[in-house]
């Protein structure tokens, strides 16, 4: 069993960083997003990291607003593997979360992976590639059954995408029904209806109803979360 009382590092890193949208209430309704950064581990764990984060927002007709992220993020080297990253969370792939598998849908994965999930082990990755697209559409005035005073809403119609991998991992577009998920992996995809609000101009309260289209039959759910949008 590893000692991580031991281990020690350091992760010095530079970045480029373009930033030219029009934030508003709950998330940017114009201009662009870009990062582009390097970072290195020094020490005990020994790995490189990289970003790349690109994001749009373009007006539409009206008050619509076209908002679409390409992320890649990947840590390479001979530690890379010590801070796995989970790709099923709502900043990044909405309709996989954690909580939401039951064992009905879990296949029994084969040794050394890292839960006996394959349908988790296929989140779970030292890279991952994420794209997401809103339409998205400020509510000035919400609902008039709503008290005066409410915080400022938005809501938006989804589409996530994403995949995550390792050394050794196999990637493909279609992935045979009997494969390994935690071995072999292909992009996940979601859609959905999202209804977020500032909180006292600082927190963003989401709400996202998804349908995963990539858990078979699985129904649509609703997450609660705390955080920006993209």
């Amino acid at each position: 069993r590893a000692n991580f009382a031991r281990q020690s590092y350091v992760q010095p890193s530079v970045a480029w960083v373009f930033d030219n949208s029009v934030p508003y209430h709950v998330g940017p309704l114009r201009g662009r997003r870009t990062r582009l950064e390097y970072a290195a581990g020094i020490g005990t764990w020994k790995f490189h990291q990289v970003l790349l984060d690109s994001r749009r927002y373009d007006p539409l007709v009206g008050s619509f607003t076209l908002a679409t992220r390409f992320m890649l993020f990947g840590r390479f080297g001979r530690d890379s593997g010590s801070f796995p990253v989970f790709l099923g969370v709502p900043d990044l792939l909405r309709g996989y979360t954690p909580g939401s598998f039951r064992r009905s849908e879990c296949s029994t994965a084969s040794g050394g992976s890292t839960s006996r999930c394959e349908e988790l082990n296929q989140l779970i990755g030292s890279r991952v590639a994420v794209f997401n697209a809103e339409l998205r559409l400020p509510l000035e005035k919400p609902l008039r059954f709503l008290p005066s005073g409410f915080p400022p809403m938005e809501a938006a119609v989804f589409f996530d995408g994403g995949i995550a991998w390792s050394d050794g991992s196999q990637l493909t577009l279609s992935r045979a029904q009997n494969a390994d998920k935690g071995t072999v992996r292909q992009p996940l995809a979601s859609w959905g209806l999202s209804l977020r609000g500032s909180i006292v101009g600082f927190f963003v309260m989401r709400a996202d109803f998804t349908k995963p289209l990539s858990r078979g039959g699985h129904a649509p759910y609703v997450t609660l979360s705390l955080g920006p949008t993209f």
